[in-house]
């Protein structure tokens, strides 16, 4: 080891930390790309995973049992008392997330874990990244039986359209003193709960019923 080189371990303090890199979130194969739900990286946290594309938002849940998830965008707290993200943060934004889990520093009022998420910022060269995807009911299956149908079910739960775009420019305005960065995104879902359906009397334009 070179006399400027760091130590690999951090002899300066006991915290235990996790960082998601701008590859890591890249990769991932979820169905939703918020960045909140990528806190499941570590082991420990519950009831914040989606399985099913429901594009949850929330940090909340709990870790190894215990509440009060600390949620912040570059230093700046972004979460309400119950420890869900306040704030729609724009995925294509994030540079990389920090999440601590144990030994956390005394500047931070944390009764659980704290996230930190980093945004991308602009530099001299210019830059862009375009992404998305769409999905809708052709690309998933049913689970409706005849056993199903012979007690008047007539449709399923299934996912009408479900889609994520994003694209980011980055560039200088003055080189090595002025950069710019720009990230817009849109996303969401729409779904259909079988045996729901619209109450067409409240509909506009609807006769009165009696």
């Amino acid at each position: 080891m070179s006399a400027g080189s760091s130590p690999v371990v951090d002899i300066q303090n006991v915290r235990r930390q996790t960082l998601a890199t701008a590859e890591v979130l890249s990769t991932l194969p979820m169905s939703t790309k918020h960045v909140n739900n990528l806190v499941t990286l570590p082991p420990g946290f519950a009831g914040l995973a989606d399985v099913d594309g429901r594009y949850s938002s929330q940090v909340g849940g709990s870790f190894h049992g215990k509440r009060g998830t600390k949620v912040a965008f570059d230093g700046m707290g972004v979460e309400n008392t119950s420890g869900n993200s306040s704030c729609q943060i724009n995925a294509a934004a994030v540079q990389e997330m920090a999440l601590q889990t144990s030994g956390i520093s005394t500047d931070t009022n944390a009764d659980g874990p704290v996230v930190n998420i980093i945004p991308k910022e602009g530099g001299n060269n210019f830059s862009g990244i375009l992404a998305g995807f769409l999905a809708n009911d052709s690309m998933e299956g049913t689970n409706l039986t005849p056993e199903l149908e012979s007690r008047d079910l007539t449709t399923s739960n299934s996912t009408l359209k479900m889609w994520d775009e994003s694209i980011s420019l980055a560039g200088p305005i003055v080189r090595d003193k002025l950069w710019y960065f720009f990230a817009g995104r849109s996303w969401g879902f729409s779904r259909k709960q079988a045996g729901v359906f619209w109450n067409q009397s409240t509909a506009p334009g609807a006769p009165p019923t009696g």
